[in-house]
């Protein structure tokens, strides 16, 4: 068991060293941005766990309750409470962020069976499985190349496009921009 384990505890290990280490040094910032606030959270909440980030993602809901991320993390926390609530900001992340449906189902659905409410459940199983039928598709047209396949060119204008290139060309280690 120890030899087979070793590296994924030894990658945990650095992982969490490299979340603490972070954390601290967003702790010890002034005047975060609303951004920096949410990882600060989520680093709070991998550290020392949800009780002590749940706290901050009220904050940070407060702050923009429109940011998927934040509905989703707040959600998930106040389920962990068995508070009801959080199905109202599960149901908004997957509003706002197309990431959020599938994993916000799976968390909705999981609570509402605990509870035994089956029926209300069932329409969380309903959001993943759409979703899972759209991820599949979407990942077959990805995979599949058609050599009769046609494809628009984007038509720019010549300004912007000039502009493009030349903030291109600055970029070390990008070469060759055909023109």
């Amino acid at each position: 068991w120890q030899t087979q384990n070793a590296e994924r505890w030894r990658e945990y290990y650095l992982s969490f060293q490299q979340d603490k280490q972070q954390l601290q040094q967003l702790k010890q910032s002034d005047n975060l941005e609303q951004e920096q606030k949410f990882e600060l959270a989520v680093l709070t909440e991998r550290v020392y766990g949800v009780e002590a980030a749940i706290s901050l993602y009220k904050q940070c809901y407060q702050d923009n309750p429109q940011h998927g991320g934040v509905c989703f993390y707040l959600g998930k926390a106040l389920l962990n409470q068995k508070d009801k609530a959080g199905l109202a900001l599960l149901d908004q992340a997957i509003i706002l962020d197309m990431k959020a449906i599938k994993p916000s189902a799976e968390l909705a659905y999981q609570f509402l069976i605990d509870l035994g409410e089956v029926e209300q459940a069932e329409q969380y199983l309903q959001h993943w499985q759409n979703q899972h039928t759209i991820d599949i598709a979407a990942e077959q047209e990805r995979s599949y190349f058609n050599p009769t396949d046609s494809f628009s060119m984007v038509q720019w204008e010549q300004e912007p496009l000039d502009k493009l290139i030349i903030l291109l060309d600055s970029i070390k280690g990008v070469d060759g921009i055909r023109r």
